[in-house]
């Protein structure tokens, strides 16, 4: 069995929807196509079932194996006979069972130690997925054209995240929320949508953390760069509400309010100047302390590109006489990253 840790979707129901909830999540693991839902019909609704449904699927991820697209339902005495559609076979999800489970294992013994905080342990998921994915955007398009996931149902699920290095904001969110289970760090997914996003367009989900019991955003897709780009990114990495707000957008009265600003990336590991004329002496320093990834915020109205990147030469000449580099600059988010090479001689990236 998967792991398996918060249950936030449970906890927002009421006890009959619970009880509902409790009996869907019993015949998805069973894998049952087939089972009955004993509950009153004038308290849950057909549609009261699908919601119920979905927000078992995003509290448990290792529930990949369930079909997104296909379900039915008939009313019967007593309550409801409900039908599920599974992606593979019995043979087939006990296999994928046991390879996730070793890869999980895996992770956890190479990124994780004993003595790490929740918080360098959220921080650690979030690089593996951000460091290791790239985004679907055929999954994405074919969604947005049909309505349906049957194109490619792993980008909506862990397999895409966890096998292929490729998947849509559902398998990357899911994935987040599975290891954050299984290195037992509160999370749960955040149902809502970009802002740039058209109301009849499928939606976005991200996810929400909890450090030293009070709740973070985390958004590893808006994270993610294009191939060839810099693979690490923290521009989505434990915002509040009002820092995300400002391109996310989901309902208030669903989720709890995120005010708190000690665990974000930058407000945590103070990574940011204030001017230009602080940046060459930023960057020489953390040079020299051994980083070969940088990343730092602006505090203030964000200089233009062309003004940022000659502090940047001087910082990396004085620190080492590094003279390559990569670097991505965000002005929407005041955001600067520097990606040295492993080997200054010959200038080599492939490694990192």
């Amino acid at each position: 069995m998967l792991p398996e840790y918060v249950k936030y979707y449970h906890s927002v129901l009421s006890d009959v929807e619970r009880d509902v909830y409790r009996q869907i999540y019993e015949g998805f693991r069973a894998r049952k196509k087939r089972f009955h839902v004993n509950v009153d019909r004038h308290l849950v609704t057909a549609e009261d079932l699908g919601r119920i449904s979905g927000y078992v699927l995003y509290d448990t991820p290792s529930f990949y194996y369930v079909d997104l697209d296909q379900y039915q339902w008939w009313t019967r005495r007593g309550g409801y006979d409900y039908a599920r559609k599974y992606l593979y076979d019995d043979e087939t999800i006990n296999h994928y069972d046991e390879v996730i489970g070793r890869g999980i294992e895996r992770f956890c013994t190479k990124m994780i130690r004993p003595d790490m905080s929740e918080y360098e342990r959220e921080v650690a998921i979030h690089d593996f997925l951000v460091g290791h994915v790239t985004y679907d955007y055929e999954a994405c398009a074919s969604l947005e054209r049909t309505g349906r996931t049957s194109s490619r149902p792993e980008a909506f699920n862990v397999i895409g995240v966890l096998r292929d290095q490729k998947a849509v904001c559902e398998g990357i969110s899911k994935t987040f929320k599975l290891l954050c289970d299984a290195c037992r760090v509160k999370c749960f997914v955040v149902i809502g949508r970009g802002m740039e996003q058209a109301p009849d367009k499928p939606g976005h989900s991200w996810n929400m953390v909890k450090l030293d019991d009070r709740p973070y955003h985390v958004d590893a897709t808006w994270d993610l760069r294009k191939k060839g780009d810099i693979r690490f990114c923290y521009d989505n990495l434990n915002l509040p509400d009002k820092l995300i707000r400002m391109d996310h957008d989901w309902s208030s009265d669903l989720y709890p309010r995120c005010d708190a600003l000690e665990f974000n990336y930058y407000r945590r590991n103070g990574l940011y100047v204030r001017s230009l004329g602080e940046i060459p002496e930023f960057v020489a320093e953390s040079v020299r302390a051994g980083q070969l990834r940088i990343a730092f915020k602006f505090v203030g109205q964000m200089p233009a590109r062309e003004d940022i990147l000659p502090q940047l030469n001087v910082g990396l000449t004085a620190a080492r006489g590094f003279t390559e580099y990569r670097y991505l600059i965000v002005p929407e988010t005041h955001n600067i990253y520097v990606e040295l090479p492993t080997d200054k001689r010959d200038g080599n990236l492939e490694s990192i």
